[in-house]
């Protein structure tokens, strides 16, 4: 059976991605401006923050797993996950995030992302994507001929192209309230992988309990067709039939996430992490994906460094 699709012209694209990024950074703007008028400039961090000019260096030790939705991949097991950090005055380094501070106020932060590597692509990692076959040649039937001059020449399988890991640059607004944290990330692909953009944001309510830290956030991404198409499409090189091909649209997904950490001394700590994510609807209905949800989880012991 064919997956209905329909492709909507780039220009549609660009046009939403633009809008939304207009109107984000709108509302974000706003609010800083207003913020200046009213306060001097003072530090943004609050409660447990990395001190200025030096690197945080932790390690878990634990187990944890990341359900892969992509079809005949296995899902990824882990039990050793570093964590590297370091805030300068304005530059600063995050696990896979490089980026500089344009604005830091006690209740607004405005960073320019330069580069953050795309998340995507660890469903496909082990190579085996390259591996998957979506139809067979149409010369070579159920029942093979006996007669030679019958008999069709080999062809070569077609297979899926390998998808690779793309970085990718934008703006990064935060909002930082006492009870809560509105963060927004608008980027865009500066690497030409797929030359797609992505808008993720979320909200996050932090407290603390008897050395208990825990985090409760709530999110949504949108990725644009570009993005979409280059890691879960089908293109008619991968396919003899041209009708099993598949061209994405831009797609939301949606997301929770708990995290609880507490520290047992000036080294050592406990960690814990579930995420629980609704993939978009170009997604599913992909013909290389078999699930439409994705989970993460992971608990460990970490030391400080």
């Amino acid at each position: 059976m064919t997956r209905p699709y329909r492709l909507k012209p780039p220009i549609t694209q660009m046009k939403r991605f633009f809008i939304l990024s207009f109107l984000v950074l709108s509302l974000a703007l706003s609010m800083t401006l207003f913020s200046l008028s009213a306060q001097a400039e003072e530090p943004s961090c609050q409660g447990d923050c990395v001190p200025i000019g030096k690197w945080d260096i932790s390690v878990s030790f634990g187990l944890g797993i990341r359900t892969n939705p992509v079809i005949k991949q296995k899902d990824e097991l882990f039990t050793l996950v570093p964590k590297i950090s370091y805030y300068g005055k304005r530059f600063f380094f995050e696990d896979y995030d490089i980026g500089y501070t344009l604005i830091d106020q006690q209740a607004h932060q405005f960073n320019a992302i330069l580069i953050s590597s795309g998340f995507e692509q660890v469903f496909f990692n082990n190579g085996s994507i390259r591996s998957i076959e979506l139809d067979s040649h149409p010369t070579h039937s159920e029942t093979p001929s006996t007669d030679p001059s019958t008999t069709a020449p080999s062809a070569t399988p077609l297979k899926l192209h390998k998808r690779r890991t793309a970085g990718l640059s934008g703006l990064e607004y935060t909002y930082i309230h006492p009870r809560f944290n509105w963060q927004t990330q608008i980027l865009q692909d500066v690497t030409h992988i797929h030359d797609g953009h992505k808008i993720r944001t979320d909200m996050t309510v932090p407290w603390v309990s008897h050395k208990n830290r825990w985090a409760l956030s709530a999110g949504a991404i949108w990725q644009s067709q570009q993005l979409i198409q280059y890691y879960y499409g089908v293109n008619d090189t991968e396919v003899y039939d041209a009708s099993k091909a598949y061209r994405a649209n831009a797609s939301t997904a949606f997301y929770i996430k708990a995290q609880w950490e507490r520290p047992l001394s000036k080294h050592w700590g406990l960690r814990a992490l579930a995420s629980y994510k609704w993939l978009g609807s170009s997604v599913t209905l992909s013909p290389i994906t078999q699930e439409d949800t994705l989970l993460t989880t992971y608990i460990a012991g970490v030391y400080h460094f």
